[in-house]
């Protein structure tokens, strides 16, 4: 069951208490009014246009919050008002993907790609060029160790916040943040490398800048290319500009691996063994929208929807209070800014039939100088 904070907790009693006609002696419930809108609109140093569309985020707001203090689940997963407790779940997703049946048919899905043909076809590639496929990886010779986070070793860099301005480059950023974690445990130099290039620049290797992408085709484009440029050569601008191409390459890539469509056992063991990396998650519950903190378990997700792309950084195991028992969870980057779920990240439940669709597509690159 999601956790609250005390005064929440203290207004459910004095509900429970008033139904059956008996006194209590807690403290007044908290009256939930403009008051708690203005705190939060403080906090989060929200602005906008006129009276009118405050109203309106008033409301959306008040809407949220009922969403969340009723919320139940079956752990102890913590639902908050955070950054993003002023839109509607639609609206939230169009700021962030490509939104509704049209989009998923559009793109298929993440779990799902256009053949070669149909992508060269659509993006004007030439004869002879090739989307890079990932080879089935197998499981390496030796054993994954219980758990690990590679943020903890340093092969992780910041976590991005995708704008409405480029709402679907999750794909580029999840790619160059498995590059990132190859090339440090190639080098020893951990370096944040440009989705900007990938977004202004890969359109004819299959992907379509600020609005879909994928990892296997954000590869192929760095192979072609010779390599990808840093993020202090190539900027981020949060919107799709012109490619430009008199700048600095750094790594290139030679292919990448993957594993069985749901096979999380095979995945743990390349997370654990090879480094992070990219996914795709299902973020049609509404639930994601407020996710806080605890192992996220969502009966509404549904694997063949999974479109987000995200970084898969490690994995454990914890005691959920709310299960009562002991549970395997991955440990995910988002690209949602620091104010969403842990500082950017979440935990999401490992071993239960693939759930949002985590397995559904993973890869890892070959890196070389």
């Amino acid at each position: 069951m999601a956790r609250y904070n005390i005064t929440t907790a203290l207004f459910l009693l004095f509900s429970i208490f008033s139904l059956l006609g008996e006194t209590t002696t807690s403290p007044t419930p908290p009256t939930f009014n403009s008051s708690s809108f203005e705190t939060w609109r403080q906090l989060y140093k929200k602005t906008y246009t006129d009276k009118s569309e405050e109203s309106l985020r008033r409301h959306i707001y008040e809407d949220n919050r009922k969403f969340v203090t009723g919320y139940r689940d079956e752990g102890s997963v913590v639902l908050e008002l955070g950054a993003f407790a002023d839109q509607t779940h639609e609206e939230f997703l169009g700021n962030i993907r490509i939104v509704g049946a049209a989009g998923r048919n559009k793109f298929k899905g993440a779990a799902s790609y256009e053949k070669d043909e149909e992508v060269k076809s659509s993006k004007g590639m030439k004869e002879g060029e090739e989307i890079i496929s990932c080879e089935n990886w197998n499981g390496g010779d030796g054993a994954s160790p219980s758990s690990i986070n590679w943020k903890d070793k340093d092969a992780v860099t910041g976590v991005l916040k995708q704008t409405s301005l480029c709402p679907g480059n999750s794909y580029a950023i999840a790619a160059l943040g498995a590059v990132t974690g190859q090339w440090y445990l190639k080098s020893g130099r951990r370096i944040a490398f440009s989705e900007q290039q990938v977004v202004d620049c890969s359109r004819s290797s299959g992907n379509w800048g600020c609005n879909f992408g994928s990892a296997e085709r954000t590869y192929s484009y760095i192979k072609r290319n010779g390599g990808i440029a840093t993020r202090i050569n190539y900027p981020t601008r949060g919107r799709e500009a012109q490619c430009r191409t008199a700048v600095p390459l750094g790594p290139t890539i030679t292919g990448c691996r993957s594993v069985a469509t749901g096979d999380e056992k095979t995945m743990k063991q390349l997370v654990g063994t090879v480094g992070p990396v990219t996914a795709v998650l299902d973020i049609s519950p509404r639930s994601i929208q407020f996710y806080k903190s605890g192992v996220y378990y969502e009966r509404t997700c549904h694997p063949p929807y999974a479109d987000h792309h995200v970084l898969v950084t490690g994995y454990g195991t914890q005691y959920d209070h709310g299960l009562g028992k002991v549970v395997d969870y991955w440990i995910v980057k988002n690209c949602w800014g620091t104010k969403w779920g842990d500082k950017g990240y979440m935990k999401i439940i490992r071993n239960k039939y693939n759930h949002c669709g985590i397995a559904n597509r993973v890869t890892v690159p070959y890196v070389d100088k």
